[in-house]
């Protein structure tokens, strides 16, 4: 995948090549075929700029280097990686996985199959949508955060200067608690800091969604049912999420406010960046690859900001089963024992502080395709080729309709669930 605009591209981050060896020494246990995953160039229709900025590259290859080895679930081999700090070049090289051709039903995989590969905003591909996949990717994930809490992985000194999000900042709002001393103490200094940081968010969030609404409702209406092209309802959306973002700082201050939800974490943890197959019992496992961006974080808020690629209905469904298969084999891996009603609370108000990147993500699109093109006046709907085959563009405009979608859901109560955070 040489393009990142054209086709599926493997995702957007960068470019990869399939790469086929002969060794001077063979070994039956060195493979033959390598993954490889390099930078794109410099351009402004690639993330180059942006993975860079970011930090994405170097904290995987990290990762493959030195903590792969310590982790109880799969990952892929690491053979080399390495990158330049000084020009953001990096490269990346990894056993090729041989995926299964075709989708069927989940025992009729022998033990170790791997499960076919998968493509982001495709979930209704998969079998039953991917409903079984998500509860074995939050069980991997619970299992990274217990090796991280039980030390498996070297000490959290050792890994705090490896790794980003554990800055002293970061550790003495930790230590700080919840509610924080700030919003306890409610100097004019504190309450100043909150009022324009609140005035910046809500306007940002505001400007943004009233974009992704102008996208809905004129530029490409074809891509969403009429409960979505609502005026009504995408003006209750819009005051709701605008509300939601007076609130982000604070927020944010939550998520990052409790020890036992502190962990290295797979910040880009969709269902395609990791790999399943059945183990000797049969049970349906995950492993996990595409660490761009690993570092500290809140773990739920992690896993929770990774669903939005899935067929709403489906998260609506199996949301409480991902959470709790996450609880249970963090206990499971000598971790520590989260309160349930928090983990739940985290995650809807992960999902209900959304809003604002998935709008965003409509940008991306635009920059491919511009908004007054005639490539939107052709599209038939969200299963029109153009959009269904193209990575670049289906990401964003899938996303942006399941965000509406989990919005609308009585049963998640995203914004109910924030207006009892807020009092």
């Amino acid at each position: 995948s040489m393009n990142p605009a054209a086709g599926e591209a493997l995702g957007g981050a960068g470019i990869k090549v399939l790469v086929t060896i002969e060794y001077a020494k063979p070994q039956p246990d060195l493979h033959t075929e390598l993954f490889v995953k390099m930078p794109d160039p410099f351009d402004p229709k690639t993330e180059r700029y942006q993975n860079v900025k970011n930090n994405n590259d170097e904290p995987e290859i990290l990762f493959y280097r030195l903590i792969q080895p310590a982790l109880s679930v799969g990952a892929p081999k690491c053979y080399f990686g390495d990158m330049s700090r000084k020009n953001g070049n990096a490269i990346l090289m990894l056993q090729k996985f041989n995926f299964a051709k075709e989708w069927k039903p989940l025992a009729e995989y022998q033990p170790f199959e791997i499960h076919p590969m998968m493509d982001k905003n495709k979930d209704y591909q998969i079998t039953e949508q991917g409903r079984h996949h998500y509860v074995a990717l939050g069980r991997a994930c619970g299992a990274l955060t217990a090796a991280y809490q039980t030390g498996k992985l070297g000490t959290k000194e050792q890994l705090s200067k490896l790794f980003l999000g554990a800055s002293e900042e970061a550790v003495k709002l930790m230590d700080g608690g919840w509610p924080l001393p700030a919003l306890k103490e409610r100097s004019s200094e504190a309450l100043q800091f909150f009022a324009q940081a609140s005035e910046r968010t809500s306007n940002a969030t505001r400007n943004m969604l009233i974009i992704g609404c102008d996208f809905i409702v004129n530029t490409c209406p074809q891509l969403f049912p009429d409960e979505l092209r609502s005026r009504s309802f995408l003006r209750q959306f819009v005051m709701e999420a605008s509300h939601v973002a007076q609130y982000e700082t604070e927020l944010n201050m939550y998520f990052g406010s409790d020890w036992d939800f502190f962990s290295l974490t797979h910040g880009n943890c969709q269902l395609d960046n990791a790999f399943y197959y059945n183990n000797a019992d049969g049970k349906l496992e995950a492993g996990l690859w595409d660490f761009g961006g690993f570092g500290f974080s809140n773990p739920v808020n992690s896993l929770a900001r990774n669903w939005i690629a899935a067929e709403p209905e489906v998260m609506v469904d199996v949301s409480a089963d991902i959470l709790e298969a996450f609880m249970d084999e963090m206990v499971k891996q000598g971790g520590k024992q989260l309160d349930r009603n928090k983990v739940f609370h985290t995650a809807r108000l992960t999902q209900a502080s959304f809003p604002f990147s998935t709008a965003s993500m409509l940008t991306w699109a635009y920059r491919l395709k511009p908004k007054n093109s005639d490539f939107w006046k052709n599209i038939k709907d969200r299963w029109d080729p153009e959009v269904l085959n193209n990575f670049s563009i289906r990401f964003p405009t899938s996303n942006w309709r399941n965000m509406l979608f989990l919005w609308k859901s009585e049963e998640l109560g995203l914004y109910k669930n924030f207006l009892k955070w807020v009092d």
